[in-house]
């Protein structure tokens, strides 16, 4: 199998071809998440990481900063986008009862720096 693509900003949705020895051919769109960690981030977690749609978020910063949050769904979509200013220690329900199941990935950007993590709505 080979994969090919160009290189983009951490962040960007990036088209790559992946071709087989059979010559199979398909594009898709990848995301860099980077390292996923941001300077002065402590905690960014969702818990469960599994559930109905019922997401406790907790965010710990070690400096009060302006804050970002979206749910983007797997073909991309941005579901639900919400800012935080000056937060520091932010903790939350977040309600994705109503979306469709499946893996969701949480953005938090804070400063220009981005982190993510992965949740899934099981209904």
């Amino acid at each position: 199998m080979h994969i090919t693509g160009p290189c983009r900003e951490e962040g960007a949705f990036t088209p790559v071809q992946i071709r087989s020895s059979d010559t199979i051919s398909q594009t898709v769109e990848v995301i860099d998440v980077g390292n996923n960690e941001i300077k002065g981030l402590k905690t960014f977690s969702l818990a469960p990481s599994i559930s109905s749609g019922q997401f406790m978020l907790t965010i710990d910063l070690e400096r009060p900063a302006d804050l970002e949050l979206s749910v983007v769904n797997a073909l991309g979509q941005t579901v639900r986008q919400f800012s935080r200013p000056k937060s520091m220690n932010l903790k939350e329900t977040i309600d994705l009862s109503g979306m469709a199941p499946g893996g969701y990935l949480v953005w938090l950007k804070m400063e220009g720096d981005n982190a993510v993590r992965k949740i899934v709505v099981m209904k």
